[in-house]
């Protein structure tokens, strides 16, 4: 729990004219002090970034401490002393708190601690302090005044406004909403945030992927009773299907960077897995298996799925690499376009990130 505290008053008896010199010199020590306080953070990127008062922000610009700032557009880059990163998108209203701690009550935030010294950082929302142990996540408050926080990399500690606490980890998405003193569990952040962090991933984590959430199905042959792997293809679907096969239209509304296939065996060889039929395809360098999915009886005749995430765990599988750092992909077995389909699938989910290079 995150408690303020004040300066303690010094004991003794003051005389009346003594008493009003000496709080007379403190005022204007802090006065001078606040005017003089360091600036803890430092524009290293400016895009388009307008604020109300047109308070100049240029890159190598100090930020002021305990001073709001009102950035109705464009987005900034931020470095603090301790070696954080944070981006901020318009439109936001936030405040320098300190040398590792920033305040936020609108717009979207996304902080990088990858130093000793910026371990702990914290960001203080409408729903309470969200304190980094090492790690890259995103806060988002609405105009509404509902608080979202979604962990990418490592983990956070959440606290509330009655003094609760929780660890949340890579994957996890948590939101609070205006008028509670609550988080409670949320899928993911707003649309734009993920369009913001589109922008700035390569530079926040050259091994994240952002997810398509307008295409999530993925088609899985009913009849099929072997192991399936959800696999990630950086290059679009249609890309590496033949002229014939991208005129048909059952490849419109699906996944494009995420497909369900299987290794034949006998032929040795991967296929892709069509709504009726398995399509051969070669493996690129840069594909990757995510999970297996495998019928949960022995004699294959039910349904049922177990769904194992190759989450931490780096291998290969007949040439194809598998196996990622951080994701919050999720597989629903028999569902397809957020209905129930037998045998094929749908995928939620905002981002992976691959294993470093």
């Amino acid at each position: 729990e995150l408690v303020a505290t004040g300066r303690q008053p010094a004991r003794g008896t003051y005389f009346l004219s003594g008493g009003l010199a000496v709080a007379l010199v403190i005022a204007i020590c802090f006065l001078v002090l606040k005017q003089d306080a360091p600036g803890y953070a430092t524009v290293t990127h400016v895009a388009q970034a307008e604020t109300r008062d047109q308070i100049p922000l240029g890159i190598g610009s100090q930020l002021k401490t305990e001073v709001p700032y009102i950035l109705e557009q464009g987005e900034l880059e931020l470095l603090f002393v301790t070696g954080t990163k944070v981006f901020i998108t318009a439109p936001a209203t936030f405040e320098i708190s300190g040398e590792n701690e920033i305040h936020i009550s609108a717009g979207k935030l996304i902080a990088r601690v990858s130093t000793p010294a910026g371990k702990g950082f914290i960001v203080q929302t409408p729903g309470g302090a969200v304190v980094d142990l090492g790690t890259l996540f995103g806060v988002e408050i609405e105009p509404s005044g509902d608080a979202g926080v979604q962990v990418f990399q490592g983990e956070i500690e959440l606290h509330d406004l009655q003094g609760g606490k929780a660890v949340l980890p890579a994957g996890k998405t948590m939101r609070c909403v205006a008028g509670s003193k609550k988080w409670e569990a949320a899928e993911k952040l707003s649309r734009q945030f993920y369009a913001a962090l589109q922008v700035k991933r390569q530079t926040l984590l050259p091994g994240m992927v952002m997810i398509d959430d307008s295409r999530q199905s993925i088609f899985g042959i009913d009849d099929y009773r072997g192991i399936r792997y959800l696999l990630y293809s950086k290059i679009p679907l249609k890309a590496r299907l033949d002229a014939r096969e991208t005129r048909l239209p059952e490849w419109d509304g699906v996944a494009q960077h995420l497909w369900m296939v299987h290794f034949d065996e006998t032929a040795q060889r991967w296929l892709l897995q069509g709504n009726e039929r398995a399509i051969p395809f070669e493996p690129d360098s840069t594909d990757l298996l995510l999970a297996r999915i495998e019928e949960a009886d022995a004699d294959g005749s039910s349904n049922r799925k177990n769904i194992t995430y190759f989450s931490q765990t780096f291998d290969a599988i007949h040439g194809i690499a598998s196996g990622y750092q951080a994701s919050d992909i999720k597989v629903l077995p028999d569902w397809f376009e957020k209905n129930a389909n037998s045998g094929d699938y749908a995928i939620t989910g905002s981002y992976l990130i691959r294993k470093p290079e």
